[in-house]
């Protein structure tokens, strides 16, 4: 770990612009919910409102705000013309890409779950907890908080394999902005395709529907487990696409 640039490209994301548009992002798609709830006093299931917090952002805002950090930690690069010094210097280009995807990844998580546990921690007293009666289930409470727990580890390995399958394509394309625009268009269109059931369940379009886990009184484990394992392919896949692709260039220089 000690040959990785894990600070120094942690402070070229917090230094930009760009993490002060993410975090608004995430910061309006947590607390203006929540703020609203608290305002309001309106006493539902806890459960129908961490749903809905969940279901509609997965489908764009979140990917969204991954797809946009992570296409940019590389397409500023391309953008400044420093690409080729990178290329071109002695420090082991796999270690910077890696330490590039570990610092956005960390940032994104970082903020990612702190706004998600102060989101929880206002549902817990603007809510009504003692009512998660759904469908004609009576979930308990320490089984809604189990879900919530599932979902939010699920949902972040999603939006995090998202992020590396941006990274790719932005060493592709060389154009960060080109990303970004692609990828919101894919996730857009995708959960609203007929896909074979094969195809959403073993890749991480499977993310789009994590939500649902919040409804199940029974879950099941090998469900969680292959979704993780899933994930966890496409990153360590679309990372190694990264290795490579650049690497084959660097040897042609």
């Amino acid at each position: 770990m000690s040959n990785l640039y894990i600070r120094e490209e942690s402070k070229k994301i917090l230094e930009s612009k760009n993490f002060l548009i993410v975090f608004i992002l995430y910061l309006a798609t947590f607390l203006l919910p929540a703020l609203f709830l608290y305002l309001e006093d309106i006493e539902e299931p806890i459960i129908f409102y961490s749903y809905n917090i969940f279901a509609s952002n997965l489908k764009l805002i979140y990917p969204l705000i991954s797809i946009y950090l992570y296409s940019w930690i590389i397409g500023h690069e391309y953008s400044y013309k420093t690409i080729h010094v990178l290329k071109n210097s002695s420090s082991n280009l796999n270690q910077i890409i890696l330490s590039k995807f570990l610092s956005t990844t960390i940032i994104i998580s970082s903020i990612y779950l702190v706004l998600n546990l102060i989101y929880l921690i206002i549902l817990l007293f603007t809510s009504d907890i003692n009512n998660i009666y759904v469908n004609g289930l009576n979930i308990e409470f320490k089984e809604f908080i189990i879900n919530w727990f599932i979902v939010l580890f699920l949902s972040l390995l999603f939006i995090i394999s998202i992020g590396s399958i941006s990274m790719f394509l932005t060493f592709i394309t060389k154009k960060w902005f080109f990303t970004t625009l692609l990828m919101i268009v894919t996730i857009i269109l995708l959960p609203n395709i007929p896909l074979p059931n094969l195809i959403r369940e073993h890749t991480p379009l499977s993310g789009f529907y994590i939500a649902q886990l919040f409804y199940i009184v029974d879950l099941d484990i090998n469900y969680i487990i292959k979704t993780s394992v899933i994930n966890f392919i496409f990153i360590i896949l679309f990372l190694l696409f990264c290795f490579l692709k650049e690497n084959k260039v660097k040897e042609k220089i």
